[in-house]
């Protein structure tokens, strides 16, 4: 009886390790795409680019206010969207698009850097491949952005 308790602990407790794994795992998304995405996942989330044929690897959705940038592979390298109705989705956390730059950094982290200037404030968070806009003097986020090229330093 003992050896099967032990052994239902084992199996129970792994469980448990495996699946904080997977939840760890999940990509950072904007609006369900992430980084890495194939031009034929994002189409299984947004079928229908604005501008497909029209530029290979920048393809917008009007409807949604979104663009997504692909490398020459035909892989997403940046997603950005001004719609009032985007959210990145981090590690299971919510920031939608209006959100407070305290609220975001309290899941993000602080920024890795900032950028002012007198109309806007980008703040570029390198780990999560994360970048928000606010206007000045404004805390709420008016740009969400995923991205693999700007400068991590």
């Amino acid at each position: 009886m003992r050896v099967i308790s032990v052994l239902f602990l084992v199996v129970l407790s792994s469980h448990i390790i495996f699946a904080q794994d997977a939840t760890e795992k999940q990509p950072t998304t904007l609006d369900g795409i992430s980084l890495g995405m194939t031009k034929e996942q994002v189409k299984a989330v947004f079928p229908h680019p604005t501008s497909e044929g029209y530029d290979d690897n920048l393809w917008l959705f009007d409807s949604t206010n979104i663009s997504i940038t692909f490398d020459d592979n035909g892989v997403v390298t940046e997603v950005i969207s001004d719609d009032p109705n985007s959210v990145i989705i981090f590690e299971g956390l919510l920031i939608p698009i209006g959100s407070s730059m305290e609220k975001a950094a309290g899941y993000l982290g602080p920024p890795t850097k900032t950028f002012n200037t007198d109309m806007v404030s980008e703040y570029y968070f390198a780990d999560a491949g994360v970048v928000l806009l606010t206007f000045a003097g404004e805390d709420g986020i008016a740009l969400l952005s995923l991205t693999k090229t700007y400068d991590k330093e």
